[in-house]
């Protein structure tokens, strides 16, 4: 078996595990790559050197990237960006170095670039042997990655775990539940669309809450739209929400950022979501985990799993709510049973994935290695 190098990016002061799936996906797939039998090694490329309480539980052990670069096989540049000597450190010793690609690059890059925001993560000479992603990025990112990279672009499963979820329903105070709880008249919406970039927002969602109440009034309760209580300061947003119903009435509220299991425990009994390019989440799966019903236009999740609606439609995505509120308390156990047979087949050690994982690395060794 090898040794993989895994970068994480660990933040000065406590910053929580929910600030960014890309903090969860890298514990996963250090999970996922140590069920496989690697000796895997946490690289910490960030400006702080304390994991947020959830990911030291995992008992995940940090070094810095120059006491670990000598005796790696495989380095994978994953939630911490290396350098263009380091991956050829690594190189010269015949070892291979990946780009695991979590989001949306290629917007992301393109709104800092288009809207003056400070840089992130840039091109620096860095040669990859191979970048890896997942399904939701292929499509938008697969040829730019490929093409300013210069190496192939493989599509690796999403993969998840509840560890983060169980760990969060363990710090629950009394009286609090986690899991769908059938029997309410009017039903709370949850948002949880982070409105970071265009790809997740809650424009959408509010619009599919808007044409649900507009139609059947007796069926919804309040809407809670979090990762929003910044927008109503900007007045597009402001004028957008004013025009809506839910807001008039009174339902809508905007909230700051939250764990999606605490929120969903104390507030929710429905998730209303939407993406664009990025349809496999975090949040879906957590969501699914409790057994509420998700509302969501995601082609990447199974047939009847959730409530489909379609691309940007609101109005069918209305319909969607409806059925949603209005046929899941008779379905619970019909519902739960399709959500937990496909977590199933996101679970970072399911035998799939991690074969999935093992051909990838397998490959490296494979092709021949990048000229000097």
């Amino acid at each position: 078996m090898s040794t993989i190098g895994l970068t994480f990016f660990l933040h000065k002061g406590d910053a929580s595990i929910w600030t960014n799936g890309g903090v969860q996906h890298c514990a996963f797939l250090w999970l996922l790559l140590r069920a496989g039998g690697h000796d895997v090694v946490a690289i910490n490329g960030g400006d702080g050197d304390k994991p947020p309480g959830m990911l030291a539980r995992l008992g995940i052990e940090f070094v810095k990237p120059g006491d670990a670069l000598d005796r790696l096989d495989v380095l994978i540049e994953a939630g911490a960006q290396v350098s263009a000597e380091d991956v050829e450190r690594v190189r010269k010793r015949g070892g291979r170095a990946v780009a695991f690609k979590f989001g949306n690059a290629f917007v992301i890059d393109a709104e800092r670039v288009i809207h003056g925001k400070p840089a992130g993560s840039i091109f620096n000479g860095a040669r990859f042997d191979e970048v890896w992603t997942n399904a939701q990025h292929m499509a938008t990112c697969a040829s730019y990655w490929e093409t300013t990279y210069r190496c192939p672009v493989r599509e690796l499963p999403h993969i998840w775990d509840p560890c983060f979820v169980e760990a969060t329903l363990r710090e629950f105070p009394d009286g609090l539940t986690f899991g769908y709880q059938p029997g309410r008249e009017k039903k709370r919406v949850c948002v949880f669309e982070p409105n970071m970039n265009i790809v997740k927002t809650s424009t959408i969602p509010m619009l599919v809450c808007e044409n649900a109440y507009r139609r059947r009034p007796d069926l919804l309760g309040d809407v809670y739209v979090t990762n929003a209580e910044h927008l109503k300061k900007h007045l597009t947003f402001a004028k957008f929400a004013a025009n809506l119903d839910i807001v008039r009435d009174g339902l809508c509220s905007f909230e700051a950022r939250y764990n999606t299991p605490w929120f969903l425990a104390k507030h929710g009994d429905v998730v209303v979501s939407h993406q664009w390019e990025n349809g496999l989440n975090y949040a879906y799966y957590d969501t699914l985990y409790g057994g509420y019903p998700l509302v969501h236009n995601s082609e990447l999740l199974p047939d009847g799993v959730g409530y489909r609606y379609h691309g940007f439609d609101a109005q069918v995505g209305g319909a969607a709510l409806i059925d949603a509120l209005q046929r899941h308390d008779a379905r619970v156990a019909d519902y739960s049973q399709r959500a937990k047979d496909f977590l199933g087949t996101v679970r970072a050690t399911a035998p799939a994935n991690i074969e999935a994982h093992e051909r990838a690395l397998s490959a490296l060794f494979e092709a021949p290695a990048l000229a000097a």
